[in-house]
């Protein structure tokens, strides 16, 4: 069983919020929103997380294996480094960071610490994106020219 907390219950992290206390895998551990009203909300719905007003409580907390950040992407860098600092896994939600200095450095930091970082993104691992990935790398569907290399890329990726 994963321990996650999660970081931001705005616009995208409701939808987190949703998979991550469905999933049989994970225990929602903690919940963090500067809201006042949003925390009391969470406090009803969600007795066995704890609740709190900033990431520092999560990012001390041992018993915590990850973070999931849903925040202002200006929070981004800081919430994961530190997080990734203090040994835990990262999802962020995107954009990962607000310059490719910034996500260089996190990407550097997982590698260095053996830590997993992740961007999510919408649809990435749904079935039908998935499967039409390995239809392009099949070869089924024909030649199918591309804009980039980036892109085949991606395709081609496992």
């Amino acid at each position: 069983m994963i321990k996650v907390a999660l970081c931001g219950v705005g616009y995208w992290g409701r939808n987190l919020l949703r998979v991550l206390s469905s999933n049989p895998g994970i225990q929602l551990a903690a919940i963090v929103d500067t809201r006042l009203e949003v925390r009391e909300r969470l406090a009803q719905s969600f007795p066995s997380a704890a609740i709190y007003e900033d990431a520092s409580s999560v990012i001390l907390d041992p018993n915590i294996d990850a973070m999931v950040i849903a925040t202002p992407v200006s929070s981004h860098y800081s919430l994961a480094k530190a997080g990734l600092d203090a040994g835990k896994h990262v999802m962020i939600e995107k954009p990962m960071c607000g310059s490719s200095e910034e996500a260089e450095d996190l990407v550097a930091r997982a590698k260095a610490y053996g830590l997993t970082l992740m961007v999510d993104h919408t649809f990435l691992f749904h079935p039908a994106v998935r499967k039409l990935r390995d239809l392009v790398a099949s070869g089924t569907l024909g030649h199918i020219s591309t804009p980039s290399a980036s892109i085949w890329a991606f395709f081609n990726r496992t």
